[in-house]
């Protein structure tokens, strides 16, 4: 879709954490609990972006598209194509949710045919601290860690899918 920016590359891979919560009920016949119920639930995932564009850094820092300008006119410097606001915000501002996919391989199907796999999650937002370095003679790779959040209009699904699709040769 149209509506989808790539960000590049990863780096490090893509870590995925299922983080339930559970309570639980002890009673005395069984010195044990009788009864286990999930009290919370969390899901994180973290990555580094191996391209450090300025797109980039709107979402690892979870601004807003609008902080990026790219119509820059008048600047005497040609080669200044984009500006990044480093925007502070305001009180109680809510955090930037964006959908998110991720691309990689998958197991072979039983057919043997060449399989990748997509992470597609809908409500994710960067709510913690994004630090990077920046230095001559290592490349720039930028962590994000995103925090997923239900969307309960997808019954069974609320978080997103994981979807294993075969890859068809061109």
């Amino acid at each position: 879709s149209a509506a989808w920016r790539g960000v590049g590359y990863t780096e490090g891979g893509v870590n995925v954490s299922y983080e339930p919560t559970y309570g639980e009920v002890p009673v005395d016949q069984l010195l044990d609990a009788a009864v286990l119920f999930k009290s919370a639930m969390k899901v994180v995932v973290k990555t580094g972006l191996a391209e450090a564009t300025l797109t980039n850094l709107i979402v690892a820092w979870g601004q807003k598209g609008t902080s990026l300008d790219s119509t820059l006119t008048g600047d005497p410097d040609a080669s200044l194509a984009e500006e990044l606001g480093i925007a502070g915000g305001q009180l109680y501002d809510q955090p930037v949710e964006r959908g998110v996919a991720f691309i990689g391989p998958a197991p072979r199907s039983t057919g043997g045919l060449k399989r990748e796999r997509v992470y597609h999650l809908r409500r994710a937002l960067n709510v913690t601290t994004t630090a990077f370095d920046l230095k001559k003679d290592a490349a720039t790779n930028i962590p994000v860690e995103l925090r997923l959040l239900q969307d309960p209009y997808y019954s069974g699904k609320e978080y997103g899918i994981i979807r294993d699709r075969n890859v068809v040769a061109a």
